[in-house]
């Protein structure tokens, strides 16, 4: 935490390794900033590790599909529709989940006056 910032690290696995589905699951790097004037939270996500994941999975699938003799056009039809599953599912999950976890979070925080809020 630094200031009105505070950094989070995800899951190092993937979010396939991920049994309760933690909100940064899907997630490398995460980035919040507090806004106590506006009574504002904003954040950044980064998805980079979740690509990298998606992209090494699609290639297995490839590769396995290719090897059973699974014809190629099947294969080239599948493989982008997998990609994007795997990218935009696992990404919308975990934008929801985060959403949630946030709004869990700030809604158990104890209330201070605008006063209070204003002068810190």
């Amino acid at each position: 935490m630094n200031g009105n910032h505070v950094t989070c690290a995800g899951s190092v696995i993937g979010p396939a390794f991920s049994f309760k589905w933690p909100a940064l699951a899907p997630f490398g790097r995460g980035e919040l900033e507090i806004d106590p004037t506006d009574h504002q939270v904003r954040y950044r996500l980064r998805v980079a590790h979740l690509i990298v994941f998606a992209t090494v999975a699609t290639a297995c699938m490839g590769a396995v599909m290719l090897a059973v003799r699974f014809p190629s056009v099947g294969v080239a039809l599948f493989l982008p529709i997998a990609w994007a599953w795997l990218v935009g599912g696992n990404a919308l999950i975990g934008v929801l989940c985060f959403n949630a976890f946030l709004r869990r979070s700030l809604a158990a925080m104890p209330k201070a006056p605008r006063e209070q809020l204003a002068t810190a």
